[in-house]
Parts: C-alpha cells; sequence; structure tokens
C-alpha cells in the first residue's frame, strides 16, 4: 500500500491537536482531583504500586486524571482521523477493536505516568510541577508511533 505524506501530517496535526487536549485535560483533573485520597482498588495495586509510581500515589485522585484524560483525548482523535485524516466509514468493530487497544495504552499509560512523575519529583524536584505534562507527553509519543500504522493499515479500511 502507498504511503501517503498527506495522511501522516495530517496524522501528526491531529495528534498535537490530541496531545494538547490530553494535557489540559490532565493538569485540570489533577487540580479537581488531588485531594480525591480514595485508595486504588486492590486488583489495580498489581500494575499501580508503590514501585512503580510511589507510596504517596496510590490513590484514585492521583490515577484517573492520566487514564480519563488519554481517554477523552484518543476518543476524539480516533473520530477526527476517520473523518478528516483518513475519510474512512470502517465498520463499528474497528472501534471496538480501538477500544481495546486505547484501553491497553491506558493501563500501560498511566502506569508509565506516574512512574515518570514519581521519578521526575524523586530526581528533579524543581520540575515536579511540569511532571503530568512531561510525562503525557513522553507516552502520547510512543502511542502516537504505535496508533498511525494501526489507524491508516487496518483500522481505517
Amino acid at each position: 500500500m502507498k504511503q501517503s505524506p498527506k495522511e501522516f501530517l495530517k496524522f501528526s496535526a491531529v495528534s498535537a491537536g490530541v496531545t494538547l487536549l490530553q494535557l489540559l485535560t490532565v493538569n485540570l483533573l489533577f487540580l479537581l482531583m488531588r485531594n480525591w485520597k480514595t485508595p486504588i482498588p486492590a486488583v489495580l495495586r498489581v500494575i499501580f504500586n508503590e514501585n512503580t509510581i510511589g507510596r504517596d500515589h496510590l490513590y484514585l485522585g492521583y490515577i484517573l486524571p492520566f487514564f480519563l484524560a488519554n481517554l477523552t483525548a484518543n476518543t476524539a482523535g480516533y473520530y477526527v482521523n476517520k473523518k478528516y485524516t483518513f475519510k474512512a466509514e470502517p465498520p463499528k468493530k474497528n472501534f471496538v477493536i480501538y477500544l481495546c487497544v486505547i484501553i491497553f495504552f491506558l493501563f500501560f499509560s498511566t502506569w508509565a505516568q506516574g512512574v515518570l512523575v514519581n521519578l521526575i519529583q524523586i530526581y528533579l524536584p524543581k520540575y515536579a510541577v511540569t511532571a503530568p505534562s512531561a510525562a503525557s507527553l513522553i507516552t502520547g509519543w510512543i502511542q502516537f508511533l504505535v496508533l498511525f500504522p494501526l489507524e491508516k493499515y487496518y483500522l481505517m479500511k
């Protein structure tokens, strides 16, 4: 299949918008949820524990902003790419597949963002206020590298 630089550029622009939406959302949610200290359910402590995200972060008000910001931004990105980048009408099952992939990424990214924020707060404390943004940018880049080929060559056919 022929690679389209135009599609890659459009996907990149949409991804930049998704990233901005995610950054705004994660920081807003952090502000809104910072006092929500309900402990993380035991089943999730396998992924999110003291060793990965730090002792002081084992509560929903810390984890949910990453998860919700990522889900919101990526769902919006899927629909924008479907309509404007790939101009496709894929079967509804492809959106279900996309959601499964995104949910995997949500757990991975939420875990990785927690780890990165924890590391920044420990080793670069003067940058702690920017830690959520930096963590979201890094994990967002990883998602981009997976999602472009997945959407272009499979989901948007």
